[in-house]
């Protein structure tokens, strides 16, 4: 081989020695970068799981929070409904008393129901990639969630009318049903004042529209009832001074006639013998006797009896719809009476429920009704008005509840 060849030769060599050192390094940069790729994908892999595991534990406890929030619902919705039929029953009751004054007719509904259903509903959606290659974006998570909440509740009212729902409306309510509230807590003097019509001969004020005529007759109208206002007040203010002394008690005795009896105490105390003589002589009572039968007979009275008259639901509306402020425009336009015309604040003075009216919404009312473009209200701060008509509310539950079978049903749905 000549030197030339030889040379040749020896080139060729190193180049291919230096190719398979260059394959050989290329091979181990690909195994190692081959193995830093599976490292990362793995990373990544395990990455995008506890996302999904991540995202998964938060919507599911979203989920059972929201589904977990209805018995701690029961308590605030039930105070809410509760507040509302209670501000609704108000409202009626006041929409009542006025359009008795506007000798309009009186129209009463009853909640009969009230049925609240809750929904939940939720979806929950997760998903995750994870790849080999960088040029398809890489490694990927994602999560999504939807929850829908609906409150649907139902009211169903009941119209109360019809023939025993008026016969109840116009039945006196029973004088030991008055007298029974009295034992309860009630004020007994305004119980009495409000419904009780008559005494024997001492008379209530009438609850009665003012007499039509001239004014010179509804003046002397309006005096002589304010006079027996006045006698009457002073019978009822007696009963309960000595009532409360046990001087005087309404019994219904045992084992006889279902007849109550009004009884007077056999020794009473030197310092109220005279009240008892003057409630015996306003109500024209035997002297020497202690016992008196309750009957509702005026005419031929005998002397064991005393004579108590006491008004029906609507009467007692009617009654107490005289403290209704009638606007000066309406008076002017003749669409209701003016009270006790010519007496003033004198005969205001004696009526046990004020309502007032004004052209804007009331401040701060206990109960308050727009009626003919004026706001009627009772203040919050008329403690007598707000006693009287919570009793009023009573005697509603009490004398007429919820009409009977086969009345007619409206029901709402109340939800949007």
């Amino acid at each position: 081989m000549n030197g030339r060849n030889e040379t040749k030769y020896m080139r060729m060599c190193i180049a291919s020695m230096t190719s398979i050192h260059w394959i050989g390094a290329n091979a181990v940069n690909y195994a190692e970068r081959r193995a830093d790729i599976e490292v990362r994908s793995r990373c990544n892999e395990l990455t995008v799981r506890r996302l999904i595991f991540f995202f998964t534990t938060v919507i599911l406890l979203t989920l059972t929070a929201c589904a977990s929030s209805g018995p701690k619902r029961l308590s605030g919705d039930r105070f809410d409904y509760n507040e509302a039929i209670s501000r609704s029953s108000k409202e009626q009751m006041l929409a009542n008393i006025i359009r008795f004054r506007y000798l309009d007719f009186p129209v009463f509904m009853a909640v009969s129901s009230v049925i609240t259903s809750y929904s939940y509903e939720g979806g929950v959606g997760v998903s995750g990639t994870a790849g080999l290659a960088e040029a398809a974006g890489g490694d990927s998570a994602s999560a999504s969630a939807n929850l829908a909440y609906s409150e649907r509740p139902t009211i169903t009212y009941t119209p109360l009318s019809g023939q025993q729902f008026t016969i109840r409306m116009l039945a006196p309510i029973p004088v030991e049903a008055i007298f029974a509230l009295g034992q309860t807590g009630w004020d007994i003097e305004m119980l009495l004042l409000t419904g009780i019509n008559r005494i024997n001969d001492v008379e209530n004020l009438s609850f009665e529209i003012d007499p039509k005529g001239s004014d010179v007759n509804k003046k002397q109208q309006a005096q002589r009832d304010i006079e027996d206002l006045r006698r009457f007040r002073r019978v009822v203010k007696l009963l309960v001074q000595l009532a409360k002394e046990d001087i005087i008690e309404l019994q219904r005795p045992e084992g006889e006639s279902n007849v109550p009896k009004l009884v007077f105490a056999q020794d009473v105390p030197q310092d109220f013998k005279s009240a008892v003589e003057e409630l015996r002589s306003l109500l024209d009572l035997e002297p020497n006797r202690n016992e008196f039968r309750v009957t509702k007979r005026f005419t031929r009275r005998k002397s064991d009896e005393i004579a108590i008259h006491s008004r029906s639901l609507l009467a007692i509306m009617s009654f107490l719809a005289k403290g209704v402020e009638i606007p000066h425009a309406h008076l002017a336009d003749g669409w209701a009476e003016p009270f006790m015309a010519g007496q003033g604040a004198d005969a205001i003075a004696y009526l046990p429920l004020r309502v007032r009216s004004q052209r804007e919404p009331p401040g701060n009312a206990f109960a308050a009704v727009q009626y003919q473009g004026h706001w009627f209200y009772v203040d919050q701060s008329d403690l007598l008005s707000k006693a009287v008509f919570q009793m009023l509310l009573a005697l509603f539950e009490l004398q007429a509840p919820a009409g009977g079978a086969g009345a007619p049903l409206l029901t709402l749905p109340a939800g949007g």
